[in-house]
């Protein structure tokens, strides 16, 4: 259901989830910010991001999975609330869908029997069976391919494009129910490797961490 929010000082926006890191998904960053950040950044608790007059941020935050959209101002992440203070504009605010959040290991080989042994935080986190898979962390600069791997020699192979990949038009869908390998590569770094399972009622969004 959509929020409805007055455009005040201090303005909080809550949710009941437990504490833990990170806090929030940055979607999209229009201007500068202080700490520089980019789309796909994760945002841990106690992080302030101070924004410049016509800056915008977009975020999901995670204890209520709703978008955010920011201008101005500074934005403070907590464990389960935010806040907008000083200039802040309030944007927008509704009703979102927290993505899947993957973390890879890492890996020398890359191929469908690696990829599936690869151990991973979460039991077999869900893909979308058409994803954005979007690449966070210090050095996702540094790769530069995203790999999908399954049964019968399938291999989808997507480009890194601003630290997100597309699944490409003319690719088949993932099955549901069917569990894959992923990866990301580079030229000067080891590959990050994990499996998933494909899931119609997934995120579009999936978010690979290393």
């Amino acid at each position: 259901m959509k929020k409805l929010l007055g455009l005040v000082m201090g303005l909080a926006i809550s949710g009941s989830a437990a504490a833990a890191d990170p806090r929030a998904l940055v979607t999209d960053v229009i201007g500068n910010t202080i700490p520089e950040i980019f789309a796909f950044d994760e945002i841990d608790a106690g992080t302030t991001i101070v924004l410049d007059e016509s800056a915008e941020l977009r975020l999901t935050f995670y204890p209520t999975c709703e978008d955010i959209t920011v201008r101005g101002g500074e934005v403070a992440i907590f464990d389960t609330h935010m806040t907008i203070e000083g200039d802040g504009e309030l944007l927008e605010y509704i009703e979102g869908e927290c993505p899947t959040a993957v973390k890879l290991t890492e890996s020398d080989i890359i191929n469908a029997a690696v990829i599936s042994r690869a151990q991973n935080a979460q039991k077999d986190p869900e893909i979308s069976p058409r994803p954005v898979i979007g690449v966070g962390g210090a050095d996702s600069q540094r790769f530069h391919t995203i790999i999908v791997t399954g049964g019968r020699g399938l291999r989808i192979e997507m480009p890194i494009v601003l630290r997100k990949g597309i699944w490409p038009a003319d690719a088949e869908p993932l099955q549901h129910g069917k569990k894959y390998g992923i990866a990301i590569v580079g030229d000067d770094i080891k590959p990050r490797v994990a499996k998933v399972i494909a899931s119609s009622d997934a995120p579009e969004l999936l978010v690979l961490r290393h």
